[in-house]
């Protein structure tokens, strides 16, 4: 067993990284919204989707009294306790998701140790890794409902295992999971129940726990049925051309191996080792009862997760954001492994892996640096190609930048705007602009709208270049805008989103320099 003061001393330390300056940055556009939806809460009792006389997310329509209808409402109502609890700041409704990242923190290394019982190393290195993954902590500081699904997948999966070991009260603990788990996210739970439901029909069908496998899953199902339908849960699933199929699940494989697991870098050393240990390996695998019990339920999880997401129409980081914990227990298991083989290697390994993107990504291309020219001249390889090898090569210090980005003040788009509107604006003032309405209506007493297909005049225009398409600059419309109003340039970078988390390829941990300039236009 590991020193509990080192365990303790990791989780006070990870509750430091995951918790500091969470109010810092402005809220970017989904976490506005639900933090709109959240100030309805609390004024009209349901989470009323017009916000101050503005739609927020009105694609899939509304239900009666308007009520929002394009997610379920268990992160809208944790936002609003946020705001009751500590008042209108970006602290208050993030501070109770924070809390659910932390759980999963916890869950994360009761989990491993439930699952690596004679390992003393598995657990620890599994609460190392989530503690320093980049896109974990970005994803759990955010207004949104990525730290309850991550929470909902460890508590749905840890009372399987409940259920699979007939513990007292599993039942009511796995139904009030999957309660939880719809209420956070219906369409991330179908795919993790699936997966739990595919690992017990082929991996256990244990007889003594079937009646409680078919009764809690017909209620689920049919609790998801009733889920789905009020809140239109099948919206973002539609007929997927079949050439978007590939692109999807590649994208997600890829994701896993740039961010969370070097599962290529691994897949290379297990080979290397079957071709001159074969026997050894295979002894090996023999002797791993607790890892192919674990490989082989995670694995349920994310084939099906994979399966759903190649027909969706979007394809983010966050639609597996609750795979994390799980996909790190096994990356702390084969570091664990390297560790036992060599501790010097396995030490380096894990510092390269916290600090660097050398196993993931970066130390594959630079090997291939050297023979740029052997690739252009004998194989033909195009200047695109090399020059796709120079930018993959780049060796990215993510978890460094993190530390950076939280302990530096990070001036966006809808900072600038808002600090400037709520300087000089006065009070019923109305806007437009493209993009982002209900974020600077939520810091401002300013009333907005993104129609441009009207020729209007308010007090305050705001063009975001991104959002604005080239060929509206030469309309007659914004003749009249350049005309009848004053251009005042901000001392921000008109980039597209304040700062969206799931994206690595994305995301600012500084803010940006370089760009075209944020211009407000004010109404002579």
């Amino acid at each position: 067993m590991p020193d509990r003061r080192l365990v303790i001393l990791i989780f006070i330390i990870a509750a430091i990284i995951l918790f500091y300056n969470l109010g810092g940055e402005f809220l970017w556009f989904d976490e506005g919204s639900i933090a709109a939806l959240g100030e309805n809460v609390l004024k009209f009792g349901y989470p009323k989707g017009i916000y101050n006389g503005v739609p927020v997310w009105s694609h899939h329509g509304y239900r009666a009294g308007e009520a929002y209808i394009s997610r379920p409402w268990l992160e809208i109502y944790i936002a609003a306790l946020g705001r009751l609890a500590f008042g209108k700041t970006n602290f208050a409704v993030r501070i109770f998701f924070a809390c659910f990242g932390y759980l999963s923190l916890i869950l994360t290394y009761l989990f491993a140790k439930r699952l690596f019982k004679k390992s003393s190393a598995v657990p620890l290195l599994s609460l190392v890794l989530l503690a320093t993954s980049v896109p974990f902590l970005l994803q759990m500081r955010q207004c949104a409902y990525y730290s309850l699904v991550t929470f909902a997948t460890l508590c749905l999966t840890w009372s399987y295992l409940d259920l699979l070991e007939s513990k007292k009260r599993s039942v009511a603990l796995f139904l009030c999971s999957g309660i939880f788990f719809l209420l956070a996210n219906h369409g991330i739970f179908i795919m993790v129940f699936l997966g739990i439901l595919l690992h017990y029909i082929v991996f256990s069908r244990k007889k003594e726990i079937k009646k409680y496998m078919a009764g809690s899953g017909i209620f689920l199902v049919l609790a998801f049925v009733a889920v789905a339908w009020y809140f239109k849960g099948f919206a973002y699933l539609a007929p997927t051309a079949a050439g978007q199929i590939y692109p999807n699940i590649s994208y997600y494989i890829r994701a896993i191996n740039k961010y969370v697991l070097p599962y290529r870098l691994y897949l290379l050393v297990l080979f290397c080792l079957f071709v001159f240990k074969h026997k050894e390996v295979a002894t090996f695998f023999k002797k791993e009862k607790d890892a192919g019990a674990m490989l082989s339920l995670f694995g349920s999880i994310f084939l099906v997760t994979l399966a759903v997401l190649a027909f969706e129409k979007h394809r983010f980081l966050r639609y597996i954001v609750n795979l994390i914990p799980l996909i790190l227990i096994v990356h702390a298991y084969i570091i664990s492994k390297f560790l036992k083989w060599n501790r010097s290697f396995g030490i380096l390994l894990l510092a390269l892996v916290i600090f660097t993107n050398i196993p993931n990504e970066s130390g594959f291309y630079i090997t291939f640096k050297p023979l740029k020219g052997v690739l252009t001249n004998v194989f033909g390889v195009d200047k695109d190609d090399i020059a796709k090898i120079d930018k993959k090569s780049k060796i990215k210090l993510n978890f460094t930048n993190y530390i950076y980005e939280v302990t530096h003040q990070y001036e966006g788009p809808i900072a600038a705007i808002v600090t400037y509107l709520n300087k000089n604006a006065k009070k019923g003032d109305t806007f437009k602009t493209p993009y982002d309405v209900i974020g600077i209506m939520y810091y401002t007493d300013l009333v907005g709208s993104k129609d441009f297909s009207e020729e209007s005049y308010p007090e305050w225009i705001i063009l975001r270049s991104y959002w604005t398409p080239p060929a509206f600059y030469n309309s007659r419309y914004y003749e009249n805008i350049a005309r009848r109003y004053e251009a005042i340039k901000l001392d921000a970078i008109d980039i597209p989103w304040e700062n969206r988390p799931d994206d690595l390829e994305y995301h600012k941990f500084r803010t940006v320099k370089r760009g075209p300039t944020l211009v407000i236009f004010k109404r002579k």
